[in-house]
């Protein structure tokens, strides 16, 4: 051990990490290769995330290691690393991922565009693009969703109502009659 000008001894970086380690019972860490934008659960076993490596841009389904579902002090478990069910490239940078069943609805860079995920029986691990419903978004967005309706926009008083049923981008509409008409909205996000 070192003295530093302060007479306080200073741990090696050696030993800081290994008495780090001694802290946790259960330590995992996991390395994704590129920046995550954006993450959402696609259910109680998979995540759907948002990741760009300089140019590239992808949307990645992940089964979730059997190890962190297991819980605290499981021993050993089977699974330890996350597996790549499915993946797409999209466009531009994902700002944000909201389920809409066994679709997503990805506002981008430059749009709002939905996709498909293949049911778990098909043999298929490509995430497909379905449409563009939205184009040209500049600067912030607005998502609302409300079962098969996405509301996007500008400001909360400027959406247009796109009716994932049909595909079909419908009037500008505001939130007030959306939700008379279509009940609760799920969620509301704000992209930037």
């Amino acid at each position: 051990m070192m003295e530093d000008s302060f007479g306080m001894e200073e741990e090696s970086d050696d030993e800081w990490f290994y008495s780090s380690i001694r802290r946790y019972d259960d330590l995992l860490m996991y390395d994704v290769h590129g920046d995550i934008s954006c993450s959402t659960f696609y259910d109680s076993t998979k995540i759907l995330l948002g990741v760009s490596r300089g140019s590239l841009h992808e949307l990645l389904l992940l089964g979730v290691p059997d190890k962190l579902l297991a819980g605290r002090n499981a021993g050993l478990v089977k699974s330890r690393d996350f597996n790549q069910v499915a993946a797409a490239y999209t466009a531009g940078s994902v700002k944000k991922l909201v389920r809409v069943g066994s679709r997503v609805v990805v506002a981008e860079e430059r749009g709002i565009y939905l996709y498909s995920v293949p049911d778990p029986n098909n043999a298929s691990d490509v995430i497909s693009l379905l449409s563009t419903l939205k184009k040209d978004v500049d600067g912030k967005t607005v998502l609302a969703v409300s079962g098969d309706h996405v509301y996007a926009g500008d400001s909360l008083s400027n959406l247009t109502l796109l009716d994932l049923s049909s595909e079909k981008t419908h009037v500008p509409v505001t939130l007030s009659n959306a939700t008379k008409r279509n009940g609760d909205i799920s969620e509301i996000v704000e992209v930037s």
